[in-house]
């Protein structure tokens, strides 16, 4: 019985959203919308146009251009040396392990004294 009840339900629902469905192709502004798109799809087909082309045509945007990025500089890598325990670290950031551990035991300034060289 289960199974027939949901059954039951779906085939509701579906007379419902096919209610809906009808009202809404009944309206004057769906008609013109439709008409519109009808008439859209005719223009991109005979002009050999796709969505995309029509979307950068109307924003104004030529998407044959290529967008150019400013290349970023690379790190340079800082050898560090811990006074202390003489122990050297070659890292590109202060996010290496060492180094934060470093920093948690001094302060971040006193570790970017150590940097001996960079390469």
């Amino acid at each position: 019985m289960k199974l027939i009840n949901k059954h039951r339900s779906i085939e509701e629902k579906i007379a419902a959203l096919q209610g809906e469905l009808q009202s809404l192709q009944g309206e004057e502004g769906y008609k013109k919308e439709q008409e519109f798109f009808n008439e859209l799809q005719k223009l991109m087909a005979e002009y050999g146009k796709n969505e995309g082309d029509v979307i950068s045509i109307i924003s104004g945007n030529n998407s044959s251009k290529k967008i150019e990025r400013k290349k970023q500089k690379a790190r340079s890598t800082k050898v560090y040396k811990n006074p202390n325990t003489g122990e050297e670290v070659e890292a590109k950031s202060m996010n290496n392990k060492i180094i934060r551990q470093w920093i948690e035991d001094n302060s971040k300034e006193e570790v970017d004294g150590w940097v001996v060289k960079e390469i």
